[in-house]
This record gives C-alpha cells, structure tokens and sequence, in this order.
C-alpha cells in the first residue's frame, strides 16, 4: 500500500489521521472515526485489497503511538515490519516496487468532525438548537436510491483492534490488565527482531514464547511441572550478558581438561559468542542448540 501512493498523499494521510488532532490514544473517538473513514477511501484504490490498506493504517498507527514518529519516513517504517508478520498477514513489503507514477489527483478526504451535543441552556448551545432537537434527526434512504459508497460511509463499525506482535504496543483495553493471567497471541513464534523485541530472539515451540501479562510483553518457558512460566522482557544489555555466560559455560563443559579460569576458555567463547551474534545464531540458553528448530544445531559443540 506504500507504494500505492505518493509522498504527497502519504504525507497528508499522516497529517489526518494524528497530526490535525493529536490523539493521545488509538482509542480516541474521533481517531477511531478518521481511521474507518480512510479505511473506506483507500479500499481498492489503485486495485489494493481491503486488508492490505488496513495494515498500512495499523502499521501509521504504531508509528505515531509507539515510536512517536511526527515526520512520516520509509525507514520508520520499515523497521516495524517482521518476517513474523508477513507470514501471518500474507502481505509482503517489497521495497523494489514502483511508488505511484501519476500524481496529479488527489484524495478527497471530505471528513467532517463529529457533532458536539452542548447540553439545553448552556450558553453555548444557542437559543434555538437543543440537544433533543439534533439528536431526534434521522436520514432516511429510499431503496436503490442510496449510493454504495455513502451507504459504507454511514454504517457503523465497530474498532478493529490494532494488530499485535511480540513487542509491540498493547493498548489499554487489551484483557491483559485485568489481571495476572499470561496471554499467548500464538505459540509457535519462531523469532523476533531487534526492531521488535529490543534485540534479536530466537523462540522454540513448546519450550520459549513471547506473551502479554499486565498489559507488558514477557518471556514464558516451560517449567518442570510442563506449565508456561513468566519472566520479565530483558534489556539487550541483559540478554547479551546473559548468552554471553552461557556461550562461556558450554566452551568450559566441552573442555573438561582446561581449568575454569584458563584464560584460553575466556578467549574461545568471546570467538563463539561474537560469531553466534553476527550470525543472528545467539540463544537464551545452551540447551536450546542441540533442539531441531535451533540454527545452531550441529554447529555449535
């Protein structure tokens, strides 16, 4: 959908949907209704799919509210997709597209505010307007006399929740902050990005998934008793300093002849861990390179 439009017209989308208003949530009313409302305009513009002009407005929407973004820019938002992602979605970001050629038209985005209801007598609500007045009007529509279009416009539509994914922004009337129960939005991730999660991660069915607790993204692992156990989201300080411990303590079991403290233990796994990390191949523990679905597997020994 990106390259469906101009620079021009991305920018001015951006500017409608948060830069004339200034929502301070994704739940904000006149923000859900200028969502729907472009959601319907971009709808099979230039032959796009409904659902490819709805991720673009989900991914506009993470920009602004997560990554506080107030200039819109390809890079931004590119970092925000994951191969997770597309795989989930079916929509492919391919950069090597053409951006739209003919830029002579515009979007007519013809949006009016929501009316506000000033209560009878206020000062504001003028001598002649009350609020039973304006809220008793109704439109009425002669069969096949309506068009299609206005008639999409005027339904309501309930908000479609913005789409999750391991480290992204959960919005407050997720179920999540309820109470203390572990929300899983699937359990066979495979990886997530340092753009996602804060630094690359290597996830393994049945034994480590991301998932949502008190409205935060933890780690689960599957404990001794076979239930899911959460642990807080690590820093990328952390995790390395973490794998790196680990790194050193798998150099050491594969060399039982070397002292613990034999300088050549330390020098070796710095070799490891900087290789594992340039490959993206860095796990959480040691274990997990010896499971089928690990990278490393037979690599590292």
């Amino acid at each position: 959908m990106w390259f469906k439009l101009s620079e021009r017209k991305r920018n001015k989308i951006y500017e409608f949907l948060f830069l004339e208003t200034r929502p301070r949530r994704d739940v904000d009313a006149e923000h859900m209704r200028r969502k729907e409302h472009m959601l319907v305009l971009l709808d099979n513009y230039h032959d796009a799919l409904r659902n490819n002009a709805k991720n673009f407005l989900d991914q506009l929407q993470c920009l602004y509210f997560v990554e506080s973004e107030h200039v819109l820019k390809l890079k931004s938002y590119v970092a925000l997709i994951s191969t997770n992602d597309e795989a989930e979605t079916g929509i492919v970001f391919n950069r090597a597209t053409p951006e739209e050629y003919h830029d002579t038209e515009d979007i007519d985005i013809d949006h009016h505010p929501a009316p506000v209801f000033h209560a009878p007598g206020s000062s504001s609500a003028g001598p002649s307007t009350s609020l039973t007045t304006q809220a008793s009007r109704v439109l009425t529509f002669t069969p096949g006399k309506t068009p299609s279009k206005l008639a999409a416009r005027l339904t309501p539509r309930p908000a479609t929740p913005p789409l999750l994914h391991s480290g992204s922004y959960v919005p407050l009337y997720h179920p999540s902050h309820k109470d203390d129960t572990v929300h899983f939005k699937r359990l066979n991730h495979t990886r997530s990005s340092e753009a996602d999660w804060g630094h690359d991660m290597i996830w393994h069915q049945g034994t480590i998934q991301s998932a949502i607790q008190k409205g935060e993204w933890v780690m689960t692992l599957i404990n001794d008793q076979g239930l899911w156990e959460p642990y807080p989201r690590q820093s990328k300080a952390e995790y390395l300093e973490h794998v790196r411990s680990s790194v050193v303590d798998t150099v050491r079991s594969v060399n039982p002849d070397l002292q613990p403290a034999d300088p050549a233990i330390d020098s070796t796994a710095e070799l490891l861990f900087q290789e594992l990390q340039n490959k993206l191949w860095l796990e959480l523990s040691d274990k997990f390179n010896d499971f089928d679905t690990s990278p490393s597997k037979g690599w590292v020994d």
